[in-house]
């Protein structure tokens, strides 16, 4: 994964633990550390994943692309859900 994003990643959870509501949410910072590792890993398999398929499977990496969206869109929907 390019260092570039994981540099973007970093730096958002470092804001995630600098964030004054932080404390009131339950987590420490080294469950959001763990949090980032497991990201961070999850994002290098993932982009593994899709490397290895675009060569022996093309058509499926656009299945894969709309599987991982849909974990967004029902987070999406969810919140429209409870703020109605």
């Amino acid at each position: 994964m390019e260092t570039e994003k994981l540099t973007t990643l970093k730096e958002l959870f470092t804001e995630l633990i600098d964030n004054p509501n932080f404390a009131s949410s339950g987590f420490n910072s080294q469950q959001i550390l763990q949090l980032q590792g497991q990201v961070e890993e999850s994002l290098g398999l993932l982009n593994d994943v899709v490397e290895e398929l675009r060569d022996i499977a093309p058509g499926t990496v656009s299945a894969i692309r709309t599987l991982t969206l849909q974990i967004f869109e029902e987070d999406s929907e969810s919140s429209k859900l409870t703020s109605a």
